[in-house]
């Protein structure tokens, strides 16, 4: 091996550890800049103003410029501290702790069976029952009695259609996993207690997960909603509803406001189109989530489905395919 190759060698080497470097300090990724949307709003611009001071009071408007641009310079020594600091912390955390994992339970909408009732008749033929001869009298004629018997109703399970006298709740729960193709997977769990034409709860609860060439990082999502069905027929429903969203992570948690709206289309007796979409913000920025998915019955309680994903955390967009196992109860 020549001097040539050994200097090539030695270059290469110290790019890839600059750049291994680099990723690792700064945490790139989508959930980074995910966390950084949340927890860092941009400052507001400040507003011009074009009017021309006076004569008489120009000398106090030099006076209060100084020691606004002395505070402003304060200011921002002050959030450079704090931002070195958080970074400083993130690096330390990301190398000697893995990404944890967890549970995520979301809820999903309910639908129970409806009744129908069935009489079935029997006709079963009565004993015959023998009466006395009377001598010189004609032989007698013996008359079946038949009796007739009505059994209790019978029950067919329908699970998405709820009879309209019915006060019970119906309970739907999620358990899905996806991933975004690249370097995001996602576990989600979700429950829905709802009554039928009436009030519900809904909630759920995420993890994202990125794994990179030199870091890994994490978080959770998760909504809780107060919601109600303004519409209900027999094969279509949907719901309305507002909450809170929350995120949280190592270095602590955020909150916001959310809308949240949702429907059930059934298409055949065992294929179910299921939507929702959420508007609202957690911490410093807005947050989009809609979801898409077709499922097929099993059985009464069990449905496999499959669908797409889509998130949008200040600007960080992240789209997955997911499929799993909802129970409807």
């Amino acid at each position: 091996m020549n001097r040539t190759q050994q200097t090539v060698y030695i270059v290469v080497l110290l790019l890839l550890l600059s750049s291994a470097h680099a990723n690792f300090a700064w945490g790139q990724g989508k959930l980074g800049r995910v966390r950084d949307a949340v927890r860092h709003s941009k400052p507001a611009k400040p507003v011009q103003n074009n009017s021309r001071p006076s004569d008489k009071h120009r000398d106090e408007d030099r006076h209060s410029r100084r020691q606004e641009d002395r505070r402003k310079g304060q200011d921002r020594a002050r959030k450079q501290d704090r931002h070195q600091d958080y970074h400083r912390q993130r690096n330390k955390q990301s190398r000697r702790r893995d990404c944890d994992s967890g549970f995520q339970f979301r809820i999903g909408r309910s639908f129970a069976p409806a009744v129908r009732e069935v009489h079935v008749i029997h006709h079963d033929p009565a004993p015959i029952i023998p009466t006395p001869v009377v001598v010189q009298t004609p032989e007698p004629v013996y008359q079946p009695v038949v009796a007739s018997v009505i059994e209790q109703p019978i029950v067919e399970g329908d699970w998405f259609v709820e009879s309209a006298d019915s006060f019970a709740w119906g309970v739907r729960l999620t358990a899905v996993g996806g991933t975004d193709f690249d370097n995001i997977a996602h576990g989600s769990f979700g429950l829905l207690l709802q009554a039928p034409g009436g009030p519900g709860l809904d909630t759920s609860v995420t993890m994202l997960r990125e794994s990179g060439m030199s870091f890994r990082d994490h978080l959770f999502l998760g909504d809780v909603n107060v919601v109600y069905e303004p519409i209900v027929t027999e094969n279509f429903r949907m719901r309305l509803g507002l909450g809170i969203n929350w995120l949280g992570d190592s270095y602590g948690g955020d909150a916001g406001f959310n809308m949240t709206s949702g429907f059930d289309l059934r298409l055949t007796d065992r294929i179910m189109a299921t939507g929702e979409i959420d508007f609202g913000s957690v911490g410093d920025t807005d947050i989009t989530h809609a979801q898409i998915s077709l499922g097929r019955a099993l059985n009464q309680t069990t449905e496999w489905t499959v669908g797409y994903d889509h998130l949008d955390i200040g600007g960080v967009t992240i789209g997955s395919a997911f499929t799993g196992l909802r129970f409807r109860f």
